[in-house]
């Protein structure tokens, strides 16, 4: 026979270890951790994705701050939420993917809920000839993914590819809300 006694304090230490882990590529974190929410207190500028790794249940509020990708690199999408993993976002603030051969703002591999924001990748270029990427989504979602958008500002570097699922099988968008700069459907 085993007992097994869980300290109340166990279960909100156990999350913020995984919120730690989630954001552990965004300098200071580890000063916006409050029971498994990340609260931005300064801009970021980071050199590789942030992933939220399976198993992790996180909240960002923005908090009016940015998160850039801005290095040039093979790796160069903000945020990844892998399969298994869910990230809600809150705020006022911006998430812009600005270089690199991808550019996506959000990969969604599990589940992800916006609730405002601004999304970019605008600035995204390609690191071999340094031209624009013409052709990456600002919100991409793969592999069963499930974004819901509640609300927020899109901006894509072209009308074609701000959201994209590729096809049903792949990923789904319940988009209740937003604004979809230059988004031809």
């Amino acid at each position: 026979e085993i007992n097994v006694t869980i300290d109340d304090n166990f279960e909100n230490k156990d999350r913020e270890y995984y919120v730690f882990e989630a954001f552990v590529n965004v300098k200071g974190y580890e000063q916006g951790i409050n029971d498994g929410v990340v609260t931005l207190d300064q801009d970021y500028v980071i050199g590789q994705p942030i992933y939220v790794r399976k198993g992790i249940n996180a909240t960002l509020n923005l908090n009016g701050y940015s998160i850039k990708n801005a290095v040039e690199n093979e790796k160069t999408d903000v945020i990844i939420v892998e399969e298994g993993a869910s990230l809600t976002i809150n705020g006022d603030g911006l998430i812009e993917a600005v270089s690199g051969n991808d550019g996506y703002a959000v990969i969604a591999e599990g589940n992800v809920t916006i609730n405002g924001g601004t999304f970019s990748n605008v600035g995204a270029k390609k690191i071999d000839d340094m031209e624009r990427v013409n052709n990456n989504e600002v919100i991409y979602v793969k592999n069963g993914g499930f974004v819901t958008i509640n609300d927020g500002m899109f901006i894509g570097n072209n009308d074609k590819w701000v959201l994209n699922s590729h096809n049903e099988e792949l990923g789904y968008f319940d988009v209740r809300g937003g604004v979809f700069a230059n988004f031809d459907p």
